[in-house]
């Protein structure tokens, strides 16, 4: 995988994820916590308090999880996609880093001083 494909899933990912965090923050404050609340009552006898404070809880693990494993990579990788295409040559603008070939120097877009 190359890092042009691997830096568009990471963009979907994050759009999709974002998205779902979005509708499920829009839920909560809307009043589905009602809905969770009766759903789960019936098993588990929690005070309303709690499930709120486990829902907004559970909110915040899954948003932070999404910049962790979704967001922050992407843009690292466009960072690091970037710099690549800034230094690359023609032979080597698809941004995939090849060793030099037997004899000759590394050049400046594998990572060694020019």
């Amino acid at each position: 995988m190359d890092i042009r494909t691997l830096t568009r899933f990471l963009l979907w990912c994050t759009i999709v994820n974002g998205a779902v965090l979005i509708v499920s923050f829009a839920v909560f404050a809307i009043g589905g916590r009602e809905f969770v609340y009766q759903a789960h009552g019936k098993w588990v006898a929690v005070p309303r308090k709690t499930v709120d404070a486990v829902l907004y809880l559970l909110l915040g693990i899954y948003k932070i999880a999404v910049l962790v494993f979704n967001l922050i990579p992407y843009a690292v990788l466009r960072i690091v996609a970037k710099g690549e295409y800034l230094r690359a040559d023609d032979s080597q603008a698809d941004g995939c880093l090849r060793p030099a070939p037997e004899g000759q120097q590394a050049s400046p877009a594998m990572g060694s001083p020019a």
